[in-house]
């Protein structure tokens, strides 16, 4: 807080702890603790918050309903069934990120190499789409802002798979490779590599 700022502004601290062990013998694998006072229980401030959560409480309790996200998260960290773990990446797209970043990260040279150029390309690819979309919404005025917006969208794609290209090409890739990767055609990919030639080398 500044000086002379009032307190009832002050934002929430949170602390969430994961730990592998038992922080309490008794009580579930998951406790929320705040500042409350002895007389009737009553809640202190709502400005503190700190979690616990027990791993080693977590592996032993039954799946429970109401706990659906924290469980789905505890079973990726600790890969309690590898199974189930995949079936919560389908449904969670978080937890499938989380997992790309964890295979960046324990990877070899080569792994994390394509992680970066895949992370790369989908930074070009909404770069390029803003630009695509905005030129696109200016011509849909022209011709119909439904008809601009799928061709905004149509360019957008495009570029995206123009960035993959030459960053494949940059590292050597074969030709029948990037062409299935990206689904360019042989013209295409033949002017991507004339037009950048110099860049390429």
């Amino acid at each position: 807080m500044q000086k002379n700022e009032n307190y009832k502004i002050n934002k929430r601290a949170i602390t969430i702890n994961i730990m592998n062990f038992d922080m309490f013998k008794e009580g579930p694998y998951h406790e929320k603790v705040e500042l409350r006072r002895k007389y009737k229980n009553i809640l202190l401030t709502d400005k503190l918050e700190i979690h616990f959560i027990q791993l080693t409480k977590f592996m032993k309790e039954a799946r429970k309903e109401e706990d659906k996200d924290l469980w789905n998260w505890l079973t990726f960290i600790c890969n309690k069934n590898e199974e189930e773990v995949r079936e919560i990446m389908e449904e969670n797209e978080e937890i499938k990120k989380a997992n790309e970043q964890l295979e960046y990260l324990t990877g070899d040279e080569a792994v994390r190499r394509m992680a970066f150029l895949r992370e790369k390309a989908e930074r070009d690819y909404v770069t390029n789409m803003s630009g695509a979309r905005e030129e696109g919404i200016e011509e849909g005025k022209k011709i119909g802002v439904k008809k601009g917006i799928e061709e905004g969208k149509k360019e957008g794609e495009k570029n995206k798979a123009i960035e993959i290209a030459k960053e494949m090409l940059k590292e050597g890739m074969e030709i029948e490779k990037i062409i299935k990767i990206t689904g360019l055609t042989e013209e295409e990919l033949e002017e991507i590599i004339k037009e950048n030639e110099n860049e390429l080398r």
